[in-house]
């Protein structure tokens, strides 16, 4: 009788050995914080069997809070991209849960149960929901510049797919702000910023540390006037440069900007027909600008300081009627002795400038009387088969002016010509 009582009382060691091996069911997701000095808690006896399972800690589970549990706090606290202030908070303890939960994969257990008499055997099958892991896509930010509007969207992937952000270390340049994965705002400061950026997902955590550049916003050249500077004939505009220096920045103030100051410029245009620019009598600092004929131009401030080079510009419309003309094609034409070339003479209608654009009324090509200044170096004739073509010979090398004349047009209320001038090259 002894003899079967200790047979059963070995096998029931044995099998309550076996049902205990494997993960600790004591080890549960963590709640609470914890902080050195506690002692005698059931939160730190569970904190210790997790930091031992880890292999941050090799002390007693006795759930006292004392400098070895401090130190393996802190161990993994580094291991895990957070702040190593040895207090098991909230990042601390997300970042536990996250592992205890990746732990708790689909597995299969089988128990045995052992009597004198018979032998039973249970499988038991748990099953648990694997989430991604969290993580921070974004891992560069660009630069920035004081004084200019800021924003960058921050992304995250894996968790439950609702994020919660905020800085957990450093803080953001003065004038940004970080709301629900966005950084925007106006920077002030020029100088470059280390910030931890820290998202949470359910229990599990994520953490990126990035680096902002705010440069210091640059000198600049500015005209009085930007937009579209609408003139008729004969009208004029003053305008001016003014430049603004640099800012002085620093880290700990505000960008100081210095004042803005009308400068001397060298001013141009880009077709001096249309319209032109002088400097104003008495004062060089500033530009007249002429409406001379219609159309479009450009007109242009440079400015030099410092060995930097500076330029900026503002469109002109003048409005007006061009009148009808008379244009000889080809233009500048050229012809070898003893060669022949044809011209034509193309008549445009007026063209009408106003609202800030130019309508041409056409063109067509008219018949013209021809002559030429010089018949030795050239001389004209009409094609026979087409009056509206001429034909001219080269004779001699030299230059000679050929101009076609169109009479009394009703529709102009006057004759038109047109005038080129037409190289004649030596004999090939």
């Amino acid at each position: 009788m002894k003899k079967i009582i200790f047979i059963f009382l070995f096998v029931s060691i044995f099998v309550s050995a076996s049902i205990a091996k494997g993960t600790d069911q004591s080890v549960l997701p963590f709640t609470s914080t914890l902080r050195y000095g506690m002692g005698k808690n059931i939160g730190v006896v569970n904190l210790q069997k997790f930091l031992k399972d880890q292999g941050y800690y090799s002390g007693p589970a006795n759930g006292n809070f004392g400098p070895l549990t401090f130190a393996a706090v802190k161990r993994f606290q580094s291991a895990n991209g957070i702040i190593t202030t040895g207090l098991w908070g909230p990042l601390s303890r997300s970042a536990a849960n996250n592992i205890i939960n990746k732990q708790k994969i689909q597995t299969n257990k089988t128990t045995t149960t052992t009597t004198a008499a018979t032998t039973t055997t249970i499988t038991t099958t748990t099953a648990t929901t694997t989430t991604t892991p969290l993580s921070i896509a974004t891992t560069y930010i660009p630069s920035a510049t004081a004084g200019t509007p800021y924003s960058v969207t921050l992304s995250a992937s894996g968790g439950n797919g609702s994020y919660s952000w905020w800085v957990s270390d450093g803080s953001l340049p003065a004038g940004l702000n970080l709301v629900p994965g966005v950084i925007f705002g106006t920077p002030v400061s020029a100088w470059t910023y280390n910030f931890t950026i820290t998202v949470t997902s359910g229990t599990q955590v994520a953490i990126q540390p990035f680096t902002l550049t705010i440069n210091s916003s640059v000198a600049n050249l500015k005209l009085s006037q930007t937009s579209t500077i609408n003139l008729n004939d004969g009208q004029t505009f003053e305008i001016k440069a003014l430049y603004t220096p640099a800012p002085n920045c620093n880290p700990f103030a505000p960008c100081y900007a210095p004042d803005t100051t009308q400068v001397k410029v060298d001013w141009t245009s880009s077709d001096n027909n249309i319209a032109s620019v002088a400097y104003k009598f008495y004062d060089s600092t500033a530009g007249i600008i002429t409406g001379k004929s219609p159309g479009n131009a450009t007109i242009t401030a440079n400015y030099t300081v410092g060995g930097a080079s500076f330029s900026a510009s503002v469109p002109v419309f003048v409005s007006g009627t061009i009148g009808a003309r008379l244009q000889i094609i080809p233009f500048a034409p050229s012809v070898s002795a003893g060669k022949t070339i044809s011209l034509q003479a193309l008549y445009y209608l007026p063209t009408v400038c106003s609202s800030g654009s130019c309508a041409s009324g056409g063109s067509s090509m008219v018949q013209a009387t021809w002559s030429s200044s010089n018949n030795a170096v050239a001389a004209v004739a009409y094609k026979s088969d087409d009056p509206k073509t001429a034909i001219v010979t080269g004779f001699s090398p030299g230059v000679a002016t050929i101009t076609a004349a169109m009479g009394y047009n009703s529709a102009i209320g006057s004759s038109l010509t047109a005038t080129t001038g037409l190289v004649v090259t030596p004999a090939q």
